[in-house]
């Protein structure tokens, strides 16, 4: 049996869900600079293609770049805000580039606007496997079957 989603249980029964506020006093509003991540990082998967530090690398991203993306934070300023080691920064920093979700000039990072779906999820779907397949066997030989 599969689980309908509120979207879906909407259409089938006809009901729509009023969606009240808990907290009225505290709703959010749009005040000077604003950053967000479009839902579609949710729903279309790239959140979960994610490891922790390279969400963490993209939130900050997304939370220090402009309207157009870009965010001109040091390394250094970078490291200390994300609480990454160099390493690991580099690491996630490579892994959102090829993910083709930031684009990185050597000194300015541009977060991009999400891929195109179809090309996107064949991708993640591969990591996803690949990552998979890493946790149940050595990777040293999955080289020749991936």
């Amino acid at each position: 049996m599969r689980l309908l989603n509120a979207k879906e249980s909407e259409r089938q029964t006809g009901k729509i869900r009023k969606k009240s506020i808990l907290n009225p006093c505290r709703v959010r509003k749009i005040n000077g600079v604003f950053s967000f991540i479009s839902h579609e990082f949710l729903t279309q998967g790239f959140y979960g293609c994610l490891s922790n530090e390279e969400k963490n690398l993209y939130m900050f991203l997304v939370l220090a770049s402009d309207k157009n993306g870009l965010s001109y934070y040091s390394n250094k300023r970078i490291y200390a805000y994300a609480g990454l080691n160099i390493e690991i920064y580099n690491q996630a920093r490579d892994s959102l580039i090829e993910k083709n979700l930031i684009e990185y000039n050597g000194r300015i990072f541009q977060v991009l606007e999400l891929p195109v779906k179809g090309r996107t999820i064949i991708f993640f779907y591969r990591i996803i496997l690949y990552n998979y397949l890493i946790s149940l066997y050595d990777p040293i030989n999955l080289k020749g079957i991936i």
